[in-house]
């Protein structure tokens, strides 16, 4: 994905995870568990919706290289996520990529292909939606960023 805007901005919107209320529709709540600055060893607790109920992820920023990568580890129900999410300076801004590992307990395990099928649908409708947000002109600008971001497009 690209989005046109200094790489230190887009790293520093992506590292909070708050912003992820703007563009996530799924996210309830976030909550900062450490105090101090964003970065590795922050840890998070994040509320979405579930098919029933709500779910609580608890996220760990176990890297965090200002400009150029956060890595983090949570888990979700039996499932162990291991993610990175990273940003090169563009001509055009910033490219912004993304790699997860994922554990499965046992029992999920013949469940693996359709787990994985599922997970990479919704980080890239996720992501989708963060370059939609930031899009000029989105529809409700009263949840657009102040900052002057303009998505371009989504990179396969």
């Amino acid at each position: 994905m690209l989005i046109a805007a200094p790489v230190m901005e887009v790293f520093a919107f992506v590292a909070d995870e708050r912003n992820e209320l703007r563009y996530n529709r799924q996210v309830q709540s976030v909550q900062k568990l450490t105090p101090g600055p964003i970065g590795s060893g922050t840890r998070w607790r994040i509320t979405t919706a579930a098919p029933v109920g709500t779910r609580t992820v608890e996220l760990l920023i176990s890297e965090s290289v200002p400009g150029r990568r956060i890595s983090s580890s949570s888990r979700i129900g039996g499932m162990h996520i291991d993610g990175t999410v990273s940003f090169r300076s563009h001509p055009l801004g910033t490219e912004l990529s993304w790699r997860w590992t994922l554990q499965l307990p046992r029992s999920l395990r013949p469940l693996a292909p359709l787990i994985w099928r599922i997970g990479q649908h919704r980080e890239a409708r996720i992501w989708a939606s963060l370059g939609s947000y930031l899009a000029p002109g989105a529809e409700d600008s009263a949840h657009r960023s102040p900052l002057p971001w303009n998505w371009i497009r989504h990179a396969n």
